[in-house]
C-alpha cells in the first residue's frame, strides 16, 4: 500500500500590521498506508514549532516544519532557501529540551546563509535566495 497524503489549510493570524498567512498543513502515513497512531501529536507539535520559531526570529522567515514522533525526530527548514527534501533534523531523545535544540537549529540554519536572527532583511534574504536556493537550481550544496 502507498503513503496517504491528507493536506489541509489554516490561517495564522500575525497581528497588528503583518498580513496574515495560510499555511498548508499537511500528514503523511507510515510506509506501508498503515493507520498512524501519532497524526494528532504530529500535526500539534509541528504547528508548536512552527508557532515558536515565528515567535522567535523576525517574520520574513518561512519556516517548513515536520514533527515524526514514530522515528522519533522533528525536521524544519526554510524551503526558499533549502529546497524541499533538505532539512535540519532534532533527534527527540538527544535534543535535552526541545526549545534549546529548535533554537539552535534554526539559527545555524540562518547563519549558514548569513542571515540576521533578529531583523529580517529582505536584501540579505534575496541575495542568499540567488546565490544558494536549491530551488533555483538543485544541484546547489547548502552552505556549511
Amino acid at each position: 500500500m502507498t503513503e496517504v497524503i491528507t493536506e489541509g489549510f489554516i490561517t495564522e493570524e500575525r497581528g497588528f500590521g503583518v498580513h496574515d498567512a495560510t499555511v498548508m498543513v499537511q500528514h503523511v502515513t507510515p510506509a506501508g498506508g498503515e493507520a498512524d497512531p501519532y497524526k494528532e501529536q504530529d500535526l500539534t507539535l509541528a504547528k508548536w514549532i512552527r508557532t515558536y520559531l515565528l515567535t522567535r526570529f523576525p517574520v520574513g522567515y518561512e519556516w517548513c516544519v515536520r514533527a515524526d514522533l514514530a522515528n522519533k525526530v522533528v525536521m524544519f527548514s526554510i524551503p526558499l532557501l533549502m529546497g524541499t527534501n533538505h532539512w535540519y533534523v532534532v533527534n527527540l531523545p538527544r535534543a535535552g529540551s526541545l526549545d534549546k535544540a529548535v533554537l539552535h537549529g534554526a539559527g545555524e540554519i540562518l547563519e549558514r546563509y548569513k542571515l540576521s536572527r533578529s531583523v529580517f532583511d529582505q536584501a540579505a534574504f534575496l541575495s542568499a535566495r540567488e546565490i544558494h536556493s536549491k530551488l533555483v537550481v538543485q544541484g546547489r550544496p547548502i552552505p556549511t
